[in-house]
C-alpha cells in the first residue's frame, strides 16, 4: 500500500467506541483528486499545498489533519465504504481478535491453531503459500527465556554475569537458574 501521503502513512485512533485504526494509499494526483472527493472536500485538490507530489510531501502534516478531522465526522465502516467507492486502498487495521474474525481469515484458514505449552492452542498467522499442514507441525515458540542462556554466551556474556542479571531479576531462566 502506498503512503496516504508521500512521506508519511497515516493510521489514526479516533473517538472510543465509534471509530477504530484505520489506513489508506494515495500519491498520485488522480489518486489524491478521488480521496478530496470521497472527504466530501473537492476543493483540496485546487489547493496549491497540495498541488503535486512534492507539494504533498512539503504539507504531509496539514493533509494528515484535514483527513484526521474528516474522518472524525463519521465511523470506520461508513467512511470505509467511501474510499472503497472512490477505488482507494483502504482498510481498518484490526487488532488480534478482530483478525482471527475476519471472514477472509475465517473462510481462508488464515490462522493456524498451533499448541504451546502451558497456553492451550494459540492462534498465529499461516504462511502465505505454505500448505496447512507444513504450518500445523509448527513447533511451540520458546518459553520465556528458554534460549536466554544460549544467546547470552554467544553474545559473549559470561557465567557469572549471566547468573548476576538472573539475581538482579533483568533476566528470566527456566527454573530461575
Amino acid at each position: 500500500m502506498r503512503a496516504l501521503w508521500p512521506r508519511d502513512f497515516s493510521a489514526s485512533r479516533l473517538p472510543p467506541r465509534r471509530h477504530q485504526y484505520q489506513a489508506g494509499g494515495t500519491a498520485s494526483y488522480k489518486d489524491f483528486a478521488r480521496l478530496a472527493a470521497a472527504l466530501g472536500r473537492p476543493e483540496l485538490t485546487r489547493d496549491p499545498r497540495f498541488g503535486s507530489f512534492a507539494a504533498r510531501a512539503e504539507n504531509a502534516a496539514a493533509a494528515t489533519e484535514i483527513v484526521r478531522e474528516r474522518f472524525a465526522t463519521d465511523t470506520t465502516t461508513n467512511w470505509l465504504g467511501k474510499l472503497r467507492d472512490a477505488d482507494l486502498l483502504a482498510d481498518r487495521i484490526n487488532g488480534f481478535d478482530e483478525w482471527l474474525a475476519d471472514p477472509h481469515i475465517a473462510a481462508t484458514g488464515g490462522a493456524a491453531a498451533l499448541p504451546q505449552p502451558g497456553m492451550g492452542l494459540f492462534r498465529a498467522a499461516r504462511t502465505p503459500g505454505v500448505p496447512a499442514e507444513i504450518d500445523a507441525a509448527m513447533p511451540p515458540a520458546p518459553g520465556i527465556g528458554e534460549h536466554g542462556r544460549e544467546i547470552l554466551v554467544g553474545l559473549g556474556l559470561d557465567e557469572t554475569r549471566i547468573a548476576g542479571l538472573a539475581a538482579d531479576r533483568a533476566l528470566l531462566l527456566p527454573g530461575g537458574a
